[in-house]
């Protein structure tokens, strides 16, 4: 038998398709892997009471594996027995509402039935799929606060939500006059934290899945508009900390490379 020998132009295909199913596989993985980071957070001028919280944003809730990943996530917050657990929105994607209303639904309820007081916001995807006064229905419902240009006061602090900044009708004054450096700020797009006018101590955001598919660690092939200059984990601004998790799920293509979900654990000293 007389093997041919493969030409440059073969070599070379056959090495792309290699190389191509060696990602698909690894980030086939990667996307179930939900890394656990946890962080002590300072804050200077703050008195946070060694607050311990649990960040989690970004299910989108589209298929029965994103359920099965948002479950997951729920439990090992849970298991941390954090003080609070705060939820970054974006907890569906696409527009079948099974998805968008019932399977949201179950996951808050696990929430609730866990006895934790939990905080959200809403993002981008919520409102592009009409879902947010469902989402604000089922958090009141539930005895859970969505902070929609809102401050509420928790054990001594202050916790501030503020509206979707793409599709939302966002306060940027709200921490002007209730704001200090007890306060924890929800924003769902990192990039407009830095806009927000009122002092806080630790802002919260999700929206850029950390880049999802990444080159090389921190290294995105693309990031959504709100989520290009701070891509993810924690950055300052001036005395205030802000934290930008990679979150759970996942958008447009089901595939994750270099950016694992993440669930936080932070603790403000």
């Amino acid at each position: 038998m007389v093997r041919r020998r493969l030409t440059r132009r073969e070599f070379v295909a056959g090495g792309t398709l290699a190389a191509i199913s060696a990602v698909g596989v690894w980030g086939s993985l990667e996307s179930d892997a939900i890394t656990v980071i946890r962080r002590r957070i300072v804050v200077p001028g703050a008195d946070l009471k060694g607050l311990k919280l649990a960040f989690l944003t970004d299910w989108h809730l589209d298929n029965a594996a994103a359920v099965t990943r948002a479950d997951r996530s729920i439990q090992m917050a849970i298991q941390e027995k954090p003080d609070m657990i705060v939820l970054g929105g974006d907890y569906c994607s696409r527009g079948r509402e099974v998805w968008k209303e019932r399977v949201t639904t179950d996951r808050l309820k696990l929430l609730f039935d866990a006895g934790i007081p939990v905080f959200g916001m809403l993002g981008n995807h919520d409102y592009a799929l009409e879902a947010t006064e469902h989402l604000r229905a089922t958090f009141a419902q539930l005895g859970m606060t969505l902070l929609v240009n809102q401050v509420v006061k928790y054990q001594g602090i202050q916790v501030a939500g503020i509206d979707d900044m793409l599709f939302g009708r966002p306060q940027m004054n709200l921490l002007q006059e209730a704001g200090d450096r007890n306060t924890i700020l929800l924003v769902h797009e990192p990039d407009f934290v830095p806009s927000v006018a009122g002092e806080f101590g630790l802002a919260l955001s999700g929206h850029t899945h950390g880049g999802q598919i990444c080159w090389a660690p921190g290294v995105p092939i693309h990031l959504p508009k709100g989520g290009r200059n701070y891509v993810h984990g924690e950055f300052r601004q001036g005395d205030a900390a802000m934290y930008v998790s990679r979150g759970i799920g996942m958008t447009g293509v089901n595939l994750r490379v270099f950016a694992p979900p993440e669930l936080t654990i932070l603790e403000l000293v």
